[in-house]
């Protein structure tokens, strides 16, 4: 690559990266603005926190400034007469350094594999930074928002590794597959309040565990065939280097000049073929070379031109964009948590409530059957213009555009139930129906971005997010993320072995079920001791 062209490519990177944090710095300026006041009006000492916020206290039955920090629920402390947090800096601790460095190293691991780390990142922020989980998870999902506008930027201008013009983010599967996701997150979500905590608790560690061995498995499979690939090139090599060295005595002398090979330069022809070979081997492959036998000319130019626009993803980002909207304006509408009401005064539990929360299915599943037919379409078409897909490459028949989003359906509810991001659940997905360690992790970065923009921009607009701990956490994540991703990206490259990124998902995924479990059986123990029912609850 030229050198003006590098430099340019970086120069729109860090554009990228400069813009979307820009962005980040003015949602958390709205966010600053805080609450309305709710000074004034009546509560409950039971229901302070709905009545009259974070920030107000209710004595006499009405809402009021605090005068000192004993009116305050702990860990918030009176400040001009509101009940605020410390902030970070003023009450930094060990334990803070180690959940940063933690947190580093866990946000690193997961950019690798193109997963959010939310897995993670919540139950460090538990375990070590001493947050409630109402407090952690808006943070995690700040975080985790930060990292991926990094990952996003990156993976953006990459193309695929084995498809000539193909980008690395597969946008068609995220369009499939995103919408009915997100509708199962909705009824896992509706779950996850209504179960027991032990049975969520139980349900992780066996979800979990399964997806991590599934996923070490292909990592070794995938890990094996590279050796076996490398082990039949290398004896490959050795028979040409000896075929070379057998002939070259007999070359020198015929012609008597003391070369290898009859040109007089010291190569052997053979020798140069076989590592053309080689270098052309580890090139992507151009989709109109491997066309069906017998395909015309005139075929391949109408399949060109197919593949050209399918190869432009700003039809399917505008498609995607327009699914992110509909569900984040849903939410924002819906609202979600019992005895709250949304940011229009949607009352959780109201008619209009499960309203709004039924006719989300319909349109999302209406999204979803409008793209899977245009995505049959296409690729019928491709096929009779003799187009063959290549390995690592999803083929959109009617048998997968309607399987796998189901599929999806299925992994966007356990997902919710269980409190996982969408990076760990769209990844093991992609792995199962074929997609390459690659096109998988940048793929699931984009999940990623979307799922996370959504939550954070939620928390944000709730006022549930400590701004202080954001910034501080959301930029490691952006830092960790870059050395993550450049650091297994150098890895891949070097030693040709793109089962580094499925095992750093497998490794993520374990790492994520371990510390998730902990910090479950940890609150399982406080709720025995507290005396809470360990039954199924009612939702509203």
């Amino acid at each position: 690559m030229p050198l003006s062209s590098s430099f340019s490519s970086r120069r729109r990177l860090l554009v990228r990266v400069a813009a979307a944090a820009a962005v980040v710095a003015v949602l958390c300026a709205y966010a600053s603005v805080g609450e309305a006041s709710s000074m004034g009006q009546a509560c409950t000492k039971s229901s302070q926190q709905e009545d009259c916020g974070s920030e107000l206290v209710c004595t006499n039955r009405q809402c009021t400034a605090c005068t000192e920090t004993s009116d305050c629920d702990e860990p918030l402390k009176c400040f001009e007469g509101r009940c605020v947090r410390a902030k970070l800096w003023e009450q930094w601790t060990a334990l803070d350094t180690v959940a940063s460095i933690a947190a580093f190293v866990g946000a690193m691991m997961a950019a690798g594999g193109g997963l959010g780390g939310g897995g993670i990142f919540v139950p460090i922020f538990i375990l070590l930074a001493q947050l409630s989980a109402k407090d952690a998870v808006p943070l995690s999902q700040g975080m985790i928002f930060g990292g991926s506008i990094v990952n996003i930027a990156m993976y953006y201008p990459e193309k695929h590794p084995t498809i000539l013009g193909k980008p690395k983010i597969d946008y068609n599967a995220v369009l499939v597959l995103q919408p009915l996701m997100l509708a199962g997150t909705i009824v896992g979500v509706i779950l996850n309040v209504i179960f027991p905590g032990w049975l969520i608790v139980v349900t992780l560690a066996v979800t979990l565990s399964y997806a991590t061995l599934r996923t070490a498995r292909k990592g070794r499979r995938v890990w094996n065939l590279e050796t076996e690939q490398r082990r039949i090139k290398d004896e490959q090599t050795a028979l040409r280097e000896q075929r070379r060295l057998q002939a070259s005595p007999l070359v020198a002398n015929e012609h008597g000049n003391g070369h290898a090979n009859g040109n007089g330069n010291g190569h052997d022809p053979e020798h140069q073929h076989g590592r053309m070979q080689r270098r052309r081997s580890s090139q992507p492959v151009d989709p109109l070379t491997h066309c069906k036998p017998g395909t015309t000319n005139e075929q391949r130019a109408e399949l060109a031109e197919l593949l050209e626009e399918e190869n432009n993803p700003w039809h399917a980002i505008r498609w995607i964009f327009l699914v992110w909207a509909f569900v984040s304006a849903f939410n924002f509408l819906r609202g979600g948590k019992a005895g709250s009401n949304s940011i229009v005064g949607i009352e959780s539990c109201s008619p209009l409530f499960w309203t709004l929360t039924a006719l989300s299915f319909p349109v999302l599943a209406l999204v979803t059957l409008y793209i899977a037919r245009r995505l049959v379409r296409i690729n019928d078409r491709k096929e009779a213009l003799g187009w063959q897909p290549l390995p690592g490459e999803i083929t959109w028949n009617q048998r997968n555009a309607y399987l796998y989003p189901f599929m999806a359906a299925i992994a966007g509810l356990m997902g919710g139930l269980l409190g996982i991001g969408g990076g760990m659940i769209m990844g093991p997905l992609l792995l199962e129906l074929g997609m390459l360690g690659q096109a998988t992790s940048a793929t699931s970065a984009l999940t990623v971005l979307l799922t996370s923009s959504s939550a954070a921009l939620q928390f944000l607009v709730l006022d549930l997010l400590l701004l202080d701990y954001t910034y501080w956490y959301a930029s490691l994540g952006f830092v960790a993320t870059f050395l993550g991703q450049t650091v297994i990206n150098h890895l891949v490259k070097k030693y040709k072995r793109a089962s580094i990124i499925i095992i750093v998902i497998a490794l993520v995924i374990g790492v994520a079920t371990v510390l998730m479990v902990t910090a479950g059986i940890i609150n399982l123990e406080q709720d025995l001791k507290a005396g809470k029912s360990m039954g199924f609850v009612d939702f509203c």
